[in-house]
């Protein structure tokens, strides 16, 4: 099934970064962590707890990675020279990704659930720039693999990263 390729990908880009302490049930000095794939995992932590609890899941966990993903794409082109973001793309993306909240609401009203999740988007956003302004080449230096796994999704789901014009 493809989409199920999707969350795989989606999976193991996010994969990358290191288990907590209490992920891993064991004690973890965080100084043994690369503080820049620490302070990423953590950035997306808190951004994920703000949409996917069990007061507000507000997306499936499929969509809630994929938009941590598309904010790690955001971030590398905001910050690292070489990438771009599609922008076609990343509307069709984000658009796929809200489609099942936008029913939520009659028309005219504001939309909560979208603006929460839009806010968890804009959190792993920030949050990533922050890391990048850290350490610029640490951040930057994930970015070829990370385009390099999101070829393999030919069915425009989670990919919005191009080359820089």
């Amino acid at each position: 099934m493809k989409s199920r390729h999707i969350l795989v990908l989606a999976a193991s880009l996010l994969a990358a970064l290191p288990l907590s302490a209490e992920e891993a049930q064991t004690p973890v000095d965080p100084a043994t962590i690369d503080p820049v794939a620490r302070m990423e995992k953590a950035v997306n932590t808190k951004a994920l707890e703000r949409i996917m609890t069990d007061e507000s899941g507000l997306l499936s966990p499929g969509d809630g990675l994929r938009l941590l993903i598309v904010a790690q794409q955001r971030a590398l082109a905001e910050n690292c020279e070489g990438y771009a973001v599609d922008e076609t793309k990343f509307a069709a993306v984000m658009s796929d990704i809200l489609s099942g909240l936008q029913g939520m609401t009659e028309e005219g009203q504001n939309n909560l659930a979208v603006d929460m999740v839009m806010g968890a988007y804009a959190m792993s956003l920030g949050g990533l720039t922050a890391v990048a302004a850290y350490d610029t080449a640490r951040f930057c230096s994930r970015g070829a693999e990370i385009r390099d796994e999101l070829a393999e999704d030919t069915e425009g789901r989670i990919s919005v990263l191009m080359p820089a014009q």
